[in-house]
């Protein structure tokens, strides 16, 4: 995750730590399900629920105050 306002000369860079890693999503083909419209919804279920739960600790703050 990244904020969008960093120049695309540092963006691009590896090197200039321009990211933090919050965490790795789960990936899966979801071969048991044939419905196409339904193996989307289950994708991005699953994809909002790991969000959900990966940016958790930062809905207290966006909510109250942090000392910095």
């Amino acid at each position: 995750m990244t904020i969008g306002n960093i120049p695309k000369e540092i963006h691009y860079k590896p090197s200039s730590r321009a990211y933090v890693l919050l965490g790795y999503l789960p990936t899966t083909r979801l071969e048991i399900v044939n419905n196409q419209a339904k193996k989307w919804h289950l994708l991005s279920n699953m994809y909002h629920a790991c969000m959900t739960h990966i940016i958790k600790p930062l809905k207290s703050a966006g909510e109250g105050s942090v000392n910095m």
